[in-house]
């Protein structure tokens, strides 16, 4: 084509830049996202938590189950925040059974994690609960924020 673009696989419009436009192409730009989340280190196995946790992966899935921990799932493995490793489960589980119960996302909820709040004093949840003591300013601005 004159305009440097092409057909793409499903016989849609490619843009010169060869990625498709559109809702396929936004779904790509998702996937590459995540993709690139787990190559950084902010998500890490469900192996990696449970054996910082000191717990089964079974007992991992159970978490999952009862909506105190979340995961995203990357081109079928499911990944869970770096940031749990940092903390103590009772934290994690409990901030996230709160966020599970306001009908947070995985992806939200994993923003709600790494954003700072004005709430906790311009800092991320992790780093205001590295000392323990901000547990209720964080399931207050969880009710805040949804």
């Amino acid at each position: 084509m004159a305009d440097g673009g092409g057909p793409g696989p499903g016989g849609e419009k490619v843009p010169p830049g060869g990625e498709p436009a559109g809702l396929e192409g936004a779904a790509a730009r998702g996937v590459a996202a995540m993709e690139a989340w787990v190559r950084d280190g902010l998500l890490v196995s469900r192996e990696t938590l449970a054996q910082r946790w000191g717990v089964s992966l079974e007992e991992v899935a159970a978490i999952v189950g009862r909506g105190e921990l979340f995961e995203l799932d990357v081109v079928g493995q499911p990944w869970v925040p770096a940031v749990f490793l940092e903390l103590p489960r009772d934290v994690v589980t409990e901030v996230n059974r709160v966020l599970a119960e306001a009908g947070v996302d995985a992806a939200t909820a994993l923003v709600f994690w790494h954003r700072r709040h004005g709430a906790l004093g311009g800092k991320t949840v992790a780093q205001a609960m590295q000392d323990g003591s901000c547990l209720a300013e964080t399931i207050s601005a969880v009710s805040r924020c949804f």
